[in-house]
């Protein structure tokens, strides 16, 4: 899991550098790491989950952006929010799709909104929706790779 968590930072930053020049691939390998990892979770080791959870959303705004203490309380949110959808559903590949998409639909929007309301952003529909759909090949290929390779590990 903390290996899962290391390469997903990593690849956070090693994407961005090599898709510098496409507006169609935004990785959040990082943020998708928590839905991936979330079912390997017990009940009683859910508050190691949301620890894990703040801490590479702590590092993700100390390395990645110039957002400190944003992606700490968004990422740790989200993992709450993760958590509880896995409690109405099964872990399976089309729940883990369907979660992907709304987490990155839900990051993405907030991100947006956080940065318009501090003046960092105009309102542009266009380039949220541009923002949200942008995120979608690169992390669905992230999310299918690693839950391939988590599944093949379990067996």
């Amino acid at each position: 899991m903390i290996i899962m968590l290391i390469i997903s930072f990593f690849l956070d930053g090693l994407l961005s550098n090599l898709l510098v020049f496409s507006n169609y691939l935004y990785p959040l390998c990082s943020l998708l790491s928590l839905v991936i990892i979330c079912p390997l979770f017990k009940k009683r080791q859910v508050n190691k989950y949301y620890l894990f959870s703040m801490i590479i959303g702590l590092l993700y705004d100390i390395v990645y952006t110039n957002t400190l203490f944003l992606n700490f309380i968004l990422f740790f949110l989200i993992a709450i929010l993760i958590r509880m959808i896995y409690n109405l559903v099964s872990n399976n590949y089309l729940s883990l799709i369907i979660i992907s998409f709304f987490i990155i639909v839900l990051y993405r929007i907030t991100i947006y909104l956080v940065l318009f309301v501090v003046n960092y952003k105009l309102l542009n529909i266009n380039i949220l929706l541009q923002s949200v759909y942008s995120s979608f090949i690169i992390n669905f290929i992230y999310v299918s790779l690693f839950y391939f390779i988590f599944k093949k590990a379990k067996h």
